[in-house]
C-alpha cells in the first residue's frame, strides 16, 4: 500500500502533467461548450435554449399530451408562418384567399396572439429554426413511443424474411445475424418509455474529443512512471531492492489504473456537467432507451445504471491504451522509440477500425481493437454482432472480455519483462551519428545542437503532444463546420451556372424575362398554389443573381459564384481560426527559453550559445508555426471549396461581392494566396512576440499559462459571442 501512495503520488506532484489535465479539461470544455453549435452556419442554428425551454415545457405536460402539444406547436409555426408571408406578399387579395388553412377554427387563437404582438418564435428565433427544432422534437418522440412497434418490426423481419432466398445459403452468417437479433430482442419487455428532452446526456456520451482528451492524459502518466526513471538510470537501483521487481511493477499498474479511473470520471463528468448546463437535465431514473440514439440497448437499465456502466468501460479502454504505451515504454531504448511505436500501433488500429467492413469475416479487427473500445455506445448503446468464422458473436460480449484479456495480457507481460530483464538501461537518441552513417561523403554531419532542441520542444516538453491534440482538433472543426443548406443559394448558384460568366446579350435577355416572370407570377390570382413557396426561393436566388448581374454590368467583370469565397474569408471564421492558431502556439512555444531560464548565463557564455542557439530555436519554432497554421486553416479551407467548389477562381477580385472595395486588379487565386502569406506573416510575429515573452520568464508554466491566456480567454469569449 505505501508503494502504490508512493507512485500515485509521484503522478500527483508531477507538475506538467497537473498542467496537461488542466489544460486538456480546458479544450474538453470549450469543445463541449460549443459542440452541436455548427461553427460557421449562419442564420439557421438551434440555440441551446430552446432545448431548455422545450424541456421546462414538456415538464408541466402529462406523458400521453406530449405528443398532441408539439403537434399544436407545429401546427401553430404553420399559421403564424402563413401570415407573415401574407405581409410580405404585395396583392389586394384576402389573406384567407392566400392561406385557407387561416378560415380553420384552431387557427383562430394563434390568429389572435399574433394580432396581440405575442412571441411567435419562442424557441429559436426564426422561422425555419423553429420548423427544424419541433420537426426534430416530434421525429424524437414519435420514435420513443413507438417502441413497443419497434421491436414487434424486428420480429416480423426475422420470421416474414426469405432469407435462403436472397443471400442463397440457409446457414450464411447473414441469417444466423437475423435470428440472433430478433432472440436478443424477444426478450426485451415491451414498456411504455417517458420522453423528456435527454440531449445533454446524448451529446455528453458521444463527444470525441473527450476520449481523446483523456488518452492523452492517461498516456502521459504512463510515461511518467517509467520515463523518468529510466532517463536518470534508476531503473537498476530500484530493481535490486526487496520490492523493486514484480511488486513495484504491480503497484504502478494500480496507480495507472486509478488514474484512468479519475480521468474517466473527470472528463465524462465534466461534459455531461456542462451538456446539462446548456441543454437541462434530465431525470437519471428515465430508461436508457428514451435517449435518443439509445432505443437499440438491450439492457434494462436506467441513465443512472447506463452511466456506471459507461464509466466502467471507459476506465478499462484507457487503461488498455495506456497499458499499451506502459509496456512500450519498458521495453524501447529510449523515449524518441517510445512516441514512435506508441504512434504507430494506435494509427493502425485506427486504420482498422474505419477501412474493415463490420460484417465481412474481418469484422473482429475491427471492434477486437483499442480504437474501438473507446467507442462506448456503440457495444453498450445498442445490439450488434460481428462476423467471427462464420458465426454471429455479441459485440458487448466479445469487447468486454477482450477488454480483460488485452488489459491482463499486455500487464502481464509488462511485469515479467521488468522483473527480468537485465538491460532497461535508459539510451539516448543521436541523430547526427545516424546521418553520419548514410553521409555519402563520409563526413560526420553535425546536427546535435538542433536535435537537442527538437528533442526539448518535443518530447520533454510534451510538444508533440499538443500538436496531436491541435490536430484532433482541427479534424473535430472540420467536422463540426457546416452550413444550412440555402435553397435560394441553391436556386443562385444554378442561375450562375447557366448564365454566369461574361455578360452577353443572352444574359440580358435573360434577367428581363425573369424578371417579368416572376412579377407575373406574384400578381396572379390563383395565389393558393403549393408552388408559392417554391417560387419565392426561386426568386431570392435570381434576386441574389440579379444584384451581381447589375453590379458585374457596371464595372465590367465576370458573373461568378461567390458564396464559397466570401464565407472563407468572413472576418468571424477567420478570427477564430487564428485564435486557435495562437492559443495553442501559445502552448508549444512558452518553454523554448523560459525553460532554461535559470542556466540561460552559462548558455550563452557558450561558443554557440547566443546567436546559433537563438536562430536554431528560432528555426524549429517558424517550422513548427507553418506546420500548425496550415493545421488550423486547411480544414476549414478543404470543407468550404468542397460544399461551394472553386468556380471562377481565376476571375478578377472585385467579382467577388466581400472584395468589390479591393483597390489591385489581381485574380481571386492570387487574392488567396496574398491573404494566406499574410495571415503566415502575422502569425510568425506572433510567434516572435511569445518567444520574447518566454525569454523574459523565469517559469515555463507560468510563461504557458499566460501565454495560453491571452489567446484562449478571448477564443471562449468570441466563440460565445457568435455562438
Amino acid at each position: 500500500m505505501t508503494i502504490i501512495k508512493n507512485e500515485i503520488f509521484k503522478l500527483i506532484s508531477k507538475k506538467s502533467l497537473l498542467f496537461l489535465i488542466l489544460v486538456l479539461l480546458a479544450v474538453n470544455a470549450v469543445t463541449m461548450l460549443f459542440s452541436g453549435n455548427k461553427f460557421g452556419e449562419a442564420n439557421y442554428e438551434v440555440p441551446d435554449s430552446a432545448y431548455k425551454l422545450m424541456q421546462r415545457e414538456l415538464e408541466e405536460i402529462p406523458e400521453n399530451e406530449r405528443l398532441q402539444y408539439i403537434e399544436d406547436q407545429i401546427y401553430a409555426g404553420e399559421i403564424y408562418s402563413a401570415l407573415r408571408l401574407s405581409e410580405e406578399l404585395s396583392t389586394d387579395m384576402p389573406v384567407e384567399e392566400l392561406f385557407p388553412v387561416l378560415l380553420e377554427e384552431k387557427a383562430q387563437q394563434y390568429i389572435e396572439r399574433y394580432s396581440k404582438g405575442e412571441n411567435t418564435l419562442p424557441y429559436t428565433g426564426s422561422a425555419v429554426g423553429e420548423e427544424l427544432f419541433l420537426s426534430k422534437i416530434k421525429r424524437e418522440i414519435e420514435n420513443i413511443y413507438g417502441y413497443g412497434d419497434y421491436l414487434d418490426e424486428i420480429q416480423k423481419q426475422a420470421e416474414h424474411m426469405d432469407v435462403s432466398s436472397i443471400f442463397g445459403k440457409n446457414n450464411s452468417f447473414s441469417r444466423k445475424n437475423i435470428e440472433k437479433t430478433a432472440l436478443a430482442y424477444k426478450n426485451i419487455e415491451k414498456k411504455e418509455l417517458p420522453y423528456n428532452i435527454t440531449e445533454n446526456i446524448r451529446l455528453g456520451l458521444n463527444g470525441n474529443m473527450t476520449d481523446i482528451c483523456a488518452l492523452l492524459g492517461a498516456a502521459f502518466a504512463a510515461l511518467s512512471l517509467i520515463c523518468g526513471e529510466r532517463e536518470i538510470s534508476a531503473f537498476s537501483l530500484l530493481r535490486t531492492l526487496k520490492k523493486g521487481r514484480i511488486r513495484l511493477m504491480l503497484c504502478k499498474i494500480i496507480a495507472m489504473f486509478l488514474f484512468c479511473l479519475v480521468s474517466s470520471l473527470l472528463f465524462t463528468g465534466s461534459s455531461l456537467l456542462i451538456c446539462g448546463m446548456r441543454f437541462g437535465f434530465c431525470a437519471l431514473s428515465m430508461p436508457v432507451q428514451s435517449v435518443s440514439g439509445f432505443i437499440g440497448c438491450t439492457l434494462n437499465i436506467n441513465i443512472g445504471q447506463y452511466l456506471i456502466l459507461f464509466i466502467i468501460m471507459k476506465t478499462l479502454s484507457y487503461f488498455v491504451i495506456s497499458s499499451v504505451v506502459l509496456f512500450v515504454s519498458i521495453t524501447a531504448k529510449n523515449n524518441v522509440m517510445i512516441y514512435g511505436i506508441s504512434s504507430c500501433v494506435i494509427g493502425a488500429e485506427i486504420l482498422l477500425y474505419y477501412s474493415v467492413n463490420r460484417l465481412s469475416a474481418l469484422g473482429f479487427l475491427k471492434y477486437v481493437n483499442l480504437y474501438a473500445f473507446t467507442k462506448t455506445n456503440d457495444f453498450l448503446g445498442e445490439y450488434h454482432n460481428i462476423n467471427f468464422a462464420d458465426n454471429p458473436v455479441n459485440l458487448t460480449v466479445i469487447s468486454v472480455i477482450s477488454l480483460f484479456v488485452i488489459g491482463i495480457g499486455l500487464n502481464v507481460l509488462s511485469v515479467i519483462f521488468y522483473s527480468r530483464s537485465k538491460n532497461t538501461v535508459y539510451s539516448s537518441y543521436r541523430i547526427s551519428a545516424l546521418l553520419g552513417k548514410i553521409n555519402p561523403f563520409g563526413k560526420r554531419i553535425s546536427v546535435s545542437l538542433t536535435a537537442h532542441e527538437c528533442y526539448k520542444i518535443f518530447i520533454s516538453e510534451k510538444g508533440i503532444i499538443v500538436l496531436i491534440l491541435m490536430i484532433a482538433a482541427s479534424c473535430y472543426l472540420y467536422t463540426s463546420f457546416s452550413v444550412f443548406p440555402d435553397e435560394s443559394d441553391g436556386y443562385f448558384r444554378g442561375f450562375v451556372k447557366e448564365h454566369g460568366g461574361i455578360i452577353t446579350e443572352e444574359t440580358d435577355e435573360f434577367v428581363k424575362e425573369k424578371e417579368m416572370y416572376f412579377d407575373r407570377m406574384l400578381n396572379e390570382t390563383d395565389m393558393d398554389n403549393p408552388a408559392l413557396a417554391v417560387v419565392l426561393r426561386q426568386k431570392n436566388g435570381f434576386d441574389i443573381f440579379a444584384e451581381r448581374y447589375y453590379y458585374a454590368k457596371e464595372k465590367g467583370v465576370e458573373i461568378i459564384y461567390d458564396t464559397g469565397y466570401c464565407k472563407l474569408c468572413e472576418g468571424k471564421n477567420t478570427l477564430t481560426q487564428l485564435l486557435f492558431l495562437f492559443a495553442f502556439m501559445g502552448v508549444v512555444f512558452a518553454p523554448v527559453f523560459s525553460f532554461d531560464s535559470k542556466t540561460s548565463p552559462l548558455i550563452i557564455s557558450t561558443k554557440n550559445g547566443r546567436k546559433k542557439d537563438i536562430l536554431t530555436r528560432g528555426t524549429i519554432c517558424g517550422v513548427t508555426a507553418f506546420f500548425m497554421f496550415f493545421a488550423a486553416h486547411l480544414p476549414i479551407f478543404i470543407k468550404i471549396f468542397k460544399i461551394y467548389g472553386m468556380d471562377g477562381i481565376n476571375s478578377i477580385v472585385y467579382a467577388v461581392s466581400a472584395f468589390r472595395n479591393f483597390p489591385f486588379d489581381i485574380s481571386v487565386l492570387w487574392f488567396l494566396i496574398l491573404r494566406y502569406i499574410g495571415l503566415i506573416i502575422l502569425t510568425l510575429c506572433v510567434m516572435t512576440a511569445m518567444l520574447f515573452i518566454s525569454r523574459k520568464m523565469k517559469s515555463s508554466a507560468a510563461c504557458t499559462i499566460i501565454l495560453t491566456a491571452l489567446f484562449a480567454v478571448p477564443l471562449a469569449a468570441w466563440l460565445g459571442i457568435i455562438s
